[in-house]
């Protein structure tokens, strides 16, 4: 005959505390890397924003995208990169050349038609650490506010810094706040944009 006997199994607390300190130790592992992914892709989406908006400037001036302001007319856009943030905010604007200098002239506080389109306000947590002009030599003194700016027909960009030097290329470098992250978004005189 076999003999049965009732034995009552299970975890001891010594094993228990075990398998809960390792799902601690998972958990923390996980929703540290999640918020660093989060900040990552955050400075990702913003450079890609800017990008964006410095396309749609570009498209709009080779399209020939007409504004009541200008009648038959049809401008010039382009984008305008400022180092200021007094009020809390690093700021991209959107406008038309309205005096044909390739720069803008209005406020950068409110947007006033028919120069601004929009301006874009990026998130607290993302600073324009620096705005670097090219000339394919020498790096002029970062830090000054550029203009980019398309004159139709062409795709071609133009520059201009407040020293309006001679310019092949701009930088633009956006860092996070809450991490050393970076990403530089590069126009090139050829009208090509890209974010690395």
């Amino acid at each position: 005959m076999i003999d049965i006997k009732n034995k009552n199994s299970g975890f001891t607390f010594i094993e228990l505390i075990v398998v809960i300190g390792i799902f601690a130790i998972i958990a923390g592992i996980v929703l540290f890397n999640f918020r660093d992914f989060g900040d990552n892709a955050n400075l990702t989406n913003v450079a890609q924003d800017i990008a964006l908006d410095i396309h749609k400037a570009q498209v709009n001036s080779v399209s020939g995208l007409q504004n009541s302001a200008f009648g038959t007319l049809a401008p010039s856009y382009g984008v305008h990169l400022s180092m200021d943030h007094s009020d809390g905010f690093y700021k991209i604007v959107n406008f038309i050349d309205t005096t044909g200098n390739k720069t803008y002239t209005s406020s950068l506080s409110v947007c006033n038609p028919p120069e601004c389109l929009d301006i874009l306000k990026l998130p607290s947590n993302i600073v324009v650490s620096n705005l670097i002009a090219n000339n394919g030599m020498n790096s002029y003194p970062p830090g000054q506010d550029l203009d980019v700016t398309f004159i139709r027909p062409y795709t071609d960009a133009t520059f201009r810094n407040q020293s309006n030097n001679s310019i092949s290329d701009i930088e633009i470098d956006i860092q996070s706040a809450n991490t050393s992250r970076t990403k530089t978004i590069r126009v090139f005189s050829t009208g090509q944009i890209s974010v690395e």
